[in-house]
């Protein structure tokens, strides 16, 4: 009589331990993704906070400094005095005290622009017209900066240019409007910064020409 030899068992998974490994990629998969989901959101959330914080930093400096801009007159090539602050879209000339505690106590002449590397700080002692200017990153995450000269009128009302270039006098104020990168316009901050020295040399600012 023959005896019965057991067949060896196959290698491969059986029904039940493939439907339990299935599981457990699943629960595993799940567990992964709502992990990045989480870090992804993490991020997200505290780029923006930097971001503004950074931009608030930019506009107590600037606030700072604007706060005591000098209405400094200059002679211009055509013999004329001019008021010592130039205000463009891009960019922001004036004359202010020393813009940093390091350097060398008296009158600096500040231009705040946009350019290639972001939003830029140069400075230079305003009587050193041969001396090279400064520079000091402000903000490098931005992709658009642009300035806004305001009047206070009479009636309390705020009259806003464009450029102010050749007044009589400093303007009341300025917002200064940072577009972020990888942001849309609508996501821009705009930050309002008062210049308390703002004192006509002649007559009322008006902001005419």
């Amino acid at each position: 009589m023959h005896e019965v030899q057991p067949q060896p068992r196959d290698s491969g998974l059986t029904l039940y331990e493939l439907l339990i490994a299935l599981v457990v990629l699943g629960l595993v998969l799940t567990l992964a993704s709502s992990a990045i989901g989480f870090a992804r959101r993490s991020v997200e959330s505290v780029r923006p906070n930097q971001t503004a914080e950074r931009a608030e930093y930019v506009s107590a400096y600037l606030r700072e400094l604007l706060s005591s801009a000098r209405s400094t007159l200059k002679p211009t090539d055509d013999e004329v005095l001019r008021l010592a602050f130039v205000g463009e879209p891009d960019r922001l000339e004036f004359v202010s005290p020393s813009p940093a505690p390091s350097v060398t106590p008296g009158l600096y002449r500040v231009i705040v622009e946009m350019s290639s590397e972001g939003l830029v700080l140069q400075y230079r002692l305003d009587r050193s017209s041969r001396a090279d200017f400064e520079s000091v990153s402000l903000m490098a995450e931005l992709q658009n900066a642009a300035f806004e000269y305001g009047v206070l009128n009479e009636s309390g009302d705020w009259s806003w240019k464009e450029d102010w270039k050749h007044q009589r006098a400093l303007p009341n104020a300025l917002s200064l409007r940072l577009e972020f990168l990888e942001s849309s316009p609508d996501e821009a901050m705009t930050v309002f910064i008062p210049i308390s020295s703002a004192r006509p040399s002649a007559g009322r600012a008006t902001g005419d020409g």
